[in-house]
């Protein structure tokens, strides 16, 4: 019998993302380890931005599984890696961060604009996608 306890439920979902100890063989119970989740992600001429987004106030841990996991896929050619603090459906964003060229999450709660400001980070990346230049959206010219 699997321990319920030990799973970690998705409200929104309403399923239990197993656990781990549930699936590997016994020598492993000892380890704890949970799946994890990119909000969205898109594709525009085989280049990619995956999306996590984080409710305000709500910290990503760079040095976490998630984390790890982000900074790897922003090392990948042609991928790019953007987290968004703020209410995506009202089309508020507090905060975004582009994972391997922000240090910290960057404020954009007083700018102007749709996205207060982070729409740009989108732009940037879609014009890049759909051009042939080399290099990254968001290096510094």
């Amino acid at each position: 019998m699997s321990d319920m306890s030990r799973r970690i439920y998705h409200p929104v979902m309403r399923w239990y993302l197993p656990s781990w100890r549930d699936i590997l063989p016994t020598p492993f119970h000892n380890q704890w380890w949970t799946l994890s989740d990119i909000d969205g992600f898109g594709e525009r001429n085989g280049r990619f931005l995956f999306v996590e987004h984080k409710s305000p106030g709500v910290k990503l841990d760079l040095d976490g599984g998630q984390g790890r996991a982000l900074k790897e896929l922003s090392k990948l050619p042609k991928v790019c890696v953007l987290v968004v603090w703020g209410d995506l459906p009202k089309g508020r964003v507090v905060a975004y961060q582009r994972v391997g060229f922000d240090l910290e999450p960057v404020d954009c709660s007083e700018d102007e604009g749709r996205w207060n400001g982070a729409e740009q980070v989108f732009i940037d990346w879609y014009q890049w996608a759909d051009s042939e230049a080399d290099g990254h959206p968001w290096e510094e010219q």
